[in-house]
């Protein structure tokens, strides 16, 4: 995408999510950490098509938009979808902060899960050190007036 469209765009994907991350949920984002990705990669001649289309724009943030460069898959969760829901895909492994797919959820959920799991790397070592200092500063601040949009990885906040 050209640089303005760039600078178009951005504020109102951000504002779709509160600005944060679409697929990992961190926040906030540093100005050069802020990108938007197309779901469906727009150098893929299958997805030409797309490169543009709304629906398959999404803010992003620098990991996941590197994690997942030019992959797709069709078993890859959209963070739109509206089926879509932290709980039926994933449960939060507090102890090691990893992602990992719900053991009740079906055998696709799971499928689903671990593709984006793995296309994402969510379990990096630098995405579980976020998770931890997120879930950190949220029990100490737990007394606080906080809102839970000032906090990255929400999904492990409640």
């Amino acid at each position: 995408m050209c640089t303005l469209s760039n600078h178009l765009l951005l504020p109102i994907l951000k504002g779709q999510t509160q600005e944060h991350c679409s697929y990992c949920d961190a926040f906030p984002l540093r100005l050069g950490d802020q990108t938007i990705d197309h779901f469906c990669p727009k150098g893929n001649p299958s997805f030409y098509h797309l490169a543009y289309q709304w629906s398959n724009l999404y803010f992003a943030c620098a990991h996941c938009q590197m994690a997942k460069r030019e992959q797709f898959s069709v078993l890859m969760l959209r963070p739109d979808d509206i089926s879509y829901s932290f709980e039926r895909f994933f449960v939060y492994n507090y102890n090691l902060h990893e992602l990992e797919p719900n053991p009740a959820a079906s055998y696709s959920d799971q499928q689903h899960a671990e593709e984006t799991i793995k296309i994402f790397k969510f379990n990096h070592p630098d995405m579980k050190i976020g998770r931890r200092h997120s879930f950190e500063r949220w029990v100490s601040s737990f007394d606080n007036e906080r809102f839970l949009e000032d906090f990255s990885f929400r999904f492990i906040l409640f």
